[in-house]
């Protein structure tokens, strides 16, 4: 009796021991914790990875189209905003030179030769403005395409970026994060593809990624611009 007793009592005072050794340990982990979510966000990564390059070769093929098309619109979108610097500099030097005209008396032979570099720098900025609408429209057009063609593929070959791009386009370049994330699920959930929330989100970063639209997080929960409208 008195042996079981003691055995008891050791039991005890191990288990107070470990119980001591678990609430040191409390900090080490939550760092053990992070770190777990850290390797387990890189395996995923990883996978992801690995699931693209066991594509068949359809879908390699569709897939490297889609880049394709990604390199296509942000070279588009680089000359859009060529061509909007170049508008600005223009009317900056429309502006300046209705200043001078304004504050220096002048010849009438000066005068007029002023007027007809206004008119040159006004047709300036007409052209160029005109070239950049032709731009929008072409980038417009290339995401509408990629929409509608995919899904009459049979199976749908929707891709979330165009969806994403598509809804954009819709409400003049702008959206809230969250109005974005539930209007695009819903597209793809219609066309019997991955709708959850990781899907519409690794899409809208990866858009990100390529310079094509920017998040500003000082409005409420998030909008999103896109940079081709």
């Amino acid at each position: 009796m008195q042996a079981r007793e003691q055995r008891v009592a050791e039991r005890e005072v191990e288990l107070q021991a470990l119980r001591d050794e678990a609430a040191d340990a409390e900090p080490d982990d939550d760092a053990r914790a992070e770190e777990r979510r850290d390797i387990q966000a890189a395996v995923d990564s990883l996978q992801r990875k690995r699931a693209r390059r066991r594509l068949s070769p359809a879908a390699q093929q569709a897939d490297a189209a889609a880049a394709a098309r990604r390199q296509v619109l942000r070279e588009l979108r680089d000359e859009k905003e060529a061509l909007q610097r170049a508008i600005i500099a223009a009317e900056e030097r429309e502006e300046q030179q209705a200043e001078n005209a304004a504050d220096l008396p002048a010849p009438k032979a000066a005068l007029a030769e002023a007027k007809q570099r206004r008119a040159r720098e006004q047709a300036n900025v007409d052209a160029l403005r005109l070239e950049l609408a032709r731009r929008k429209r072409k980038m417009r057009h290339m995401v509408d395409v990629q929409l509608l063609t995919a899904r009459d593929t049979n199976p749908p070959t929707l891709r979330e970026e165009a969806v994403l791009l598509h809804l954009l386009y819709e409400r003049e370049g702008e959206m809230g994060v969250n109005e974005l994330k539930q209007e695009a699920s819903a597209v793809l959930q219609a066309h019997g593809k991955p709708s959850g929330n990781g899907v519409v989100i690794r899409a809208l970063y990866s858009l990100v990624a390529n310079g094509v639209v920017q998040i500003d997080r000082s409005f409420g929960n998030g909008l999103v611009t896109s940079l081709l409208v």
